[in-house]
């Protein structure tokens, strides 16, 4: 998506990077659900959120590496990549 189409774009934080215990996602007002994916497109975590400015998300469970989280919101998703260490 573009930032013109990105419905988060601007307001979302992902901290801390790299992860180690859990990662926070602040500036979602609109998401309704977060998903985190691996690098090879498998879902590890799947949250609803409702109306949260920010979320906490435990991730001290997976493997060090890449992943992905997609934020769903009405408008649309977004996708941010983060490295768990």
């Amino acid at each position: 998506a573009t930032g013109v189409d990105d419905p988060l774009s601007g307001r979302l934080k992902l901290y801390p990077i790299p992860a180690r215990t859990e990662i926070y996602a602040e500036g979602i007002d609109d998401v309704t659900l977060i998903e985190i994916f691996d690098v090879t497109g498998n879902k590890h975590i799947s949250e609803i959120c409702d109306s949260e400015h920010v979320k906490e998300i435990p991730v001290g469970h997976l493997a060090r590496g890449v992943y992905f989280m997609r934020l769903t919101t009405p408008g649309g998703s977004v996708m941010k990549k983060f490295v768990k260490e």
